[in-house]
């Protein structure tokens, strides 16, 4: 499905991102301390970002800051 209201988890649902998603892995393979990933809104960040680091395979964290209001706290 390439269009939802939810970021793409699985590789063959990701259309036409090899280059911004190989540049990422490589990225994070390479150990960089910070990895910024910018654009404007539903371009496919938050699924680049899942799709990258399940291909890299090691654990990760991931916080999506959607679900805050703005002025609320984490517990």
């Amino acid at each position: 499905m390439y269009f939802g209201d939810r970021p793409k988890v699985r590789t063959e649902d990701f259309y036409d991102r090899e280059d911004e998603l190989r540049k990422l892995v490589d990225s994070l393979r390479k150990g960089s301390a910070l990895t910024v990933v910018k654009g404007l809104r539903r371009l496919g960040k938050s699924s680049l970002m899942l799709i990258g680091l399940s291909k890299l395979g090691s654990p990760h964290l991931l916080i999506d800051c959607r679900q805050f209001e703005e002025g609320a706290h984490l517990p």
